[in-house]
């Protein structure tokens, strides 16, 4: 079941106006990529994606590579709610919380809160 509250679409196309989105997930394609076409709607915002293939297994987690992502890591970040995600480039993580952009539950809802575009470039 995907449910998202309607302001993650203006979001997502706001937000693409200053950044390259890239969604990076360790969930398999065959999971995740249904919930990326749902958020993208058909937009191409967010083309680039990675799945679990594109991970690195280490300790019994899959950690997120992103030199798959570009090989220049300099203008690179990762927001993860997993430090074992992101433990490859800790320099270049925001680890997100309760309440992050967005949460994947173990029943594989997604579920977006939004409540501030603080932060972002002037428009």
């Amino acid at each position: 079941m995907l449910t998202s509250v309607p302001s993650i679409h203006p979001y997502l196309v706001m937000v693409s106006q200053w950044y390259d989105l890239v969604v990076f997930t360790a969930s398999m394609e065959i999971y995740g990529s249904p919930v990326v076409e749902r958020l993208d709607n058909g937009r191409g915002i967010l083309n680039r994606r990675y799945y679990r293939q594109h991970c690195k297994p280490d300790s019994g987690y899959y950690a997120k590579d992103l030199s798959a992502v570009n090989s220049d890591l300099s203008s690179i970040f990762i927001v993860d709610n997993s430090p074992s995600a992101y433990r490859l480039y800790p320099d270049k993580a925001y680890q997100s919380y309760r309440g992050c952009p967005m949460r994947l539950t173990s029943t594989f809802s997604v579920y977006y809160r939004f409540s501030t575009l603080s932060g972002l470039p002037a428009t």
